[in-house]
């Protein structure tokens, strides 16, 4: 399936607070100097567990994870009953990828604090990264009774229902964490995703779209939204906003496979082949490439080359995803010329794959 087809490809922000209500982000940077955070006239064990809290945020926000990491150890061991000590430490094991360590600090958290929403969210990214989604989803909706504004568990939970294919309650809770934030781009490329899925083309085009307004380097919007433009017969806005996917990233291979796609589509088969075989450079296991592939092939009259490819691209298609999405697009299209070469491929990829 497509990379940008799948709803968890954005990852939600970690929040790095205290027990206060203001929330505040870590965002993940190059590698701080831990010495232009601490002071160095002092030494950590001279150094109050406040002190020492303020330094380990400072240095959590400047990227320095490991400087961040030992003086909230340190903090911890000096006074244990600190909230945000063991909270943030758990948002450091969790941008360290260590989730599970995570999760026993969240833990920790909700213990001393059970009103800590932050904690709960945060456990729920945690399990859902390790692949309990039923205990992130109880989290999430933990979450949501401390606060029912809290935007990220409303866009977490849409998430988790676009991935399980439910796509009509997807659309509610991502409408209202939209509803909370209006700047939060990701909360518009999922509620578009929900209501792609639908059929509701035009309402998520005009999602891409605002989530495009926000940033206009966010190459998955300009992406979805030209295969919408693809779907609707529209073949020259496809080709305008897939170049521009290409042009923001150049070495993402699901946007060379889109506008494979679309050449193919379009009957410019030179360009199709140039695209569908950058894609396979970047990335050599995607099944839509080897399916367009092996249909060009079965175009240029070499069957045995074209079942070659296209029983290549089952093999890698275990889940028939992405299948499924090429039967997408021929329903979505259907009546235009989009449709039509869509139902022929389909055809011939079945027919070949057996």
């Amino acid at each position: 399936m497509r990379n940008y087809y799948s709803v968890l490809l954005i990852l939600i922000t970690l929040i790095i607070s205290g027990c206060e209500p203001k929330v505040e982000t870590m965002p993940i940077a190059k590698p701080a100097v831990s010495e232009s955070l601490l002071n160095p006239d002092k030494k950590a064990g001279n150094s109050s567990p406040e002190e020492m809290y303020g330094n380990a945020i400072e240095a959590g926000r400047q990227g320095d994870l490991n400087t961040a990491l030992g003086l909230l150890n340190d903090v911890i061991s000096q006074k244990p009953d600190m909230v945000k000590a063991w909270y943030n430490r758990g948002v450091i094991f969790s941008l360290r990828e260590d989730y599970q360590k995570a999760i026993e600090d969240f833990n920790k958290t909700v213990s001393l604090d059970p009103k800590n929403e932050n904690a709960y969210l945060n456990r729920g990214l945690a399990f859902e990264k390790l692949g309990q989604p039923q205990k992130a989803l109880a989290d999430y909706k933990k979450t949501l009774a401390l606060n029912p504004e809290n935007y990220m568990a409303l866009l977490s939970i849409g998430m988790m229902e676009n991935k399980s294919g439910r796509y009509t309650e997807a659309e509610k809770y991502l409408t209202k964490s939209i509803k909370i934030n209006d700047k939060f781009m990701e909360g518009y490329y999922n509620l578009a995703f929900a209501q792609l899925k639908q059929g509701k083309l035009n309402d998520a085009k005009l999602n891409y779209s605002f989530a495009v307004s926000i940033n206009d380097k966010f190459a998955p919007g300009f992406n979805n939204r030209g295969l919408i433009h693809m779907i609707q017969g529209d073949w020259d806005k496809a080709l305008m906003d897939l170049n521009r996917a290409v042009k923001v990233a150049p070495t993402n291979p699901s946007v060379y496979d889109s506008r494979g796609l679309l050449y193919l589509v379009r009957g410019n088969l030179k360009n199709a082949v140039e695209d569908l075989n950058a894609a396979e450079k970047l990335n050599p296991n995607m099944s839509g490439v080897f399916y367009a592939r092996g249909y060009l092939e079965y175009l240029g009259g070499n069957n045995a080359k074209a079942a070659e490819l296209i029983k290549h691209g089952k093999s890698l298609d275990a889940d028939k995803e992405e299948i499924k999405w090429l039967k997408d697009i021929a329903r979505l299209s259907s009546g235009n010329n989009t449709g039509k070469v869509m139902d022929k491929m389909i055809k011939v990829i079945e027919q070949m794959a057996e």
